[in-house]
């Protein structure tokens, strides 16, 4: 899969995941607060090859740095990959705790949003969270995303969110 492209919003930057980001996104994903919903924080070798898979080819998806166009200080990372149906793309995303309620997680996840379907012509992209991760649907909800089925995954109640057609 090719690099991401640059994504630009109002007030972000989303530019290709790459190896300088690498204690960013250890530090990200290490964070029991941002790993609340998501099954908790993973032992460090996990999260290591977790980066590299994410960062070195071959690369099956796309993954972000979430910065602002000033800085290259990371504020979260938001990928679009194949959900685990092997059918439809998958849009998440996690951001530093001292950045969420500035929107930050919403304006990243509707640009990828246009991204995935006006630019690679995707007819969906869903969103898996926890139901009991109220800030991440809120986020879900601000896009326009509904929830078309709750499942029973990771030993805690799922709500997957679409966008578009089946």
């Amino acid at each position: 899969m090719a690099d991401p492209p640059i994504l630009i919003t109002d007030r972000l930057r989303l530019r290709g995941l790459g190896a300088g980001d690498r204690t960013g996104f250890l530090r990200l994903t290490g964070d029991p607060r941002v790993r609340r919903f998501l099954g908790g924080v993973q032992p460090y070798d996990v999260r290591q090859a977790r980066f590299a898979a994410l960062t070195a080819p071959p690369i099956s998806g796309w993954s972000w740095a979430v910065t602002k166009p000033e800085s290259d200080t990371m504020l979260g990372v938001i990928e679009l990959s194949r959900h685990k149906d092997g059918e439809d793309h998958e849009v998440s995303y996690q951001f530093d705790p001292d950045q969420w309620g500035n929107g930050f997680a919403s304006e990243a996840a509707r640009r990828v949003r246009v991204f995935a379907i006006t630019d690679l012509g995707l007819p969906r992209i869903i969103a898996e969270t926890q139901t009991a991760n109220h800030r991440s649907r809120a986020v879900l909800d601000r896009l326009g995303m509904v929830e078309i089925a709750r499942i029973r995954r990771f030993g805690a109640d799922q709500v997957l969110y679409g966008t578009g057609s089946s």
